[in-house]
């Protein structure tokens, strides 16, 4: 049989070989959360990028809109205005002087009312939309810094740890193949095996051989 302190010496040396590989799990480890971190924050950075081309195409649309709402009222301005000059001219009445001329001008002047508020909404809609746009551009910006830190610090701190793992499993097994190591020790105690068993044969104490 083997040695047991020697076999104990052994499985020792090689358990503690197997610890060695630790970091290098670990590394592999912190090179998956990394990538999990990093495929989150790009998923997150492109839902913030749409939303911030939504709150554009939503900004020009209030524009468009207001446009559009601007021009119905110079239609009906219009429209109002040209009924006017033909009733005071069927009534015979000067539609470029006097009274008749205060009332195309009071109408013209309340379409002008009206379109500029309708201006000032679709203004303060996509100023509103702008706001928003900004903030979703600037939450994208962080999920791209999160997603580069996440992919640059994982990068780092899984070479530093596999670099380590290495370098401590290069040594284990530096030492493993010693005399004193892992593959020393058995070969001492197999050696021991023939001497051994050729004393107790005899009758003879292990210590009382001379062989």
């Amino acid at each position: 049989m083997c040695e047991p302190i020697s076999i104990m010496a052994a499985f020792s040396s090689m358990a503690e070989s197997f610890s060695a590989v630790a970091p290098i799990v670990e590394g592999i480890g912190a090179l998956y959360s990394a990538g999990a971190t990093y495929s989150a924050a790009k998923s997150g950075q492109a839902q913030a990028e749409a939303n911030a081309k939504m709150a554009e195409q939503q900004g020009l649309a209030s524009l468009r809109k207001g446009a559009q709402e601007e021009e119905q009222v110079a239609r009906k301005e219009r429209r109002i205005s040209g009924q006017q000059r033909a009733a005071l001219g069927a009534a015979g009445v000067d539609i470029n002087a006097g009274s008749p001329l205060d009332v195309q001008a009071d109408t013209a002047y309340m379409a002008e009312q009206d379109k500029a508020l309708i201006r000032y909404n679709a203004e303060l809609q996509k100023w509103g939309f702008d706001v928003q746009k900004s903030n979703y551009e600037a939450e994208a910006d962080a999920y791209g810094s999160k997603a580069t830190g996440a992919l640059v610090g994982g990068v780092i701190s899984a070479g530093s740890s596999i670099v380590t793992g290495l370098g401590q499993v290069s040594d284990k097994w530096s030492y493993m193949k010693q005399p004193d190591g892992f593959t020393g020790a058995i070969e001492s105690s197999l050696s021991l095996v023939p001497k051994k068993k050729y004393a107790l044969d005899r009758g003879l104490s292990y210590a009382d051989s001379s062989l």
